[in-house]
């Protein structure tokens, strides 16, 4: 099935988001594209409050692909709003995985590119999960820790920023 051919099935769709959605489809057969993600973003967004009970085996492809949007989609993830609204809708066990996933595409990623992100919304993100926003980094979580290791523009001043470490309840899930 065509990326076309699934967005008809996604924009058209009518009734309320379930484990068979066009969107879980999507997640399942489609692959995402800048093109594409001006009007798919919306219908990500829509199904936050469904992934943990609507999408089944779907769920850990849809955090995948979003972790892919974040790192390579055109849109700035923090300006756009859909990180966060994600972060703030979904479960601990859907950030878990975004969190794993998207730590997999970091350390895959060129060093310009990694520093890019950086710049342009990472150290936002990082910055207001430490602060709470918008919820505390839970110790499950840990895996963001390990995203310093691929961020060396990042590294020294994350592990000796200040006093007290970025992830205090974390920190040992790096030891």
């Amino acid at each position: 099935m065509g990326n076309l051919q699934c967005y008809s099935i996604i924009r058209h769709e009518s009734r309320p988001k379930t484990g068979n959605s066009g969107l879980a489809r999507f997640v399942v057969w489609g692959t995402w594209n800048n093109r594409l993600l001006e009007h798919l973003l919306p219908k990500y967004v829509d199904a936050f409050p469904e992934l943990h009970s609507g999408f089944g085996k779907a769920r850990d492809g849809f955090c995948s692909q979003l972790a892919g949007i974040a790192a390579f989609g055109k849109a700035d993830s923090i300006e756009s709003g859909w990180l966060i609204e994600f972060v703030r809708v979904v479960t601990e066990a859907e950030r878990v995985r975004w969190a794993a996933t998207f730590g997999q595409v970091l350390s895959g990623m060129e060093e310009a590119s990694k520093d890019a992100l950086w710049k342009r919304w990472l150290d936002r993100y990082w910055r207001d999960r430490v602060e709470g926003i918008p919820v505390q980094v839970t110790e499950s979580e840990g895996e963001m820790t390990e995203w310093s290791i691929s961020l060396r523009i990042a590294f020294p001043r994350l592990s000796t920023e200040s006093s007290e470490p970025l992830f205090p309840t974390l920190m040992g899930h790096l030891s």
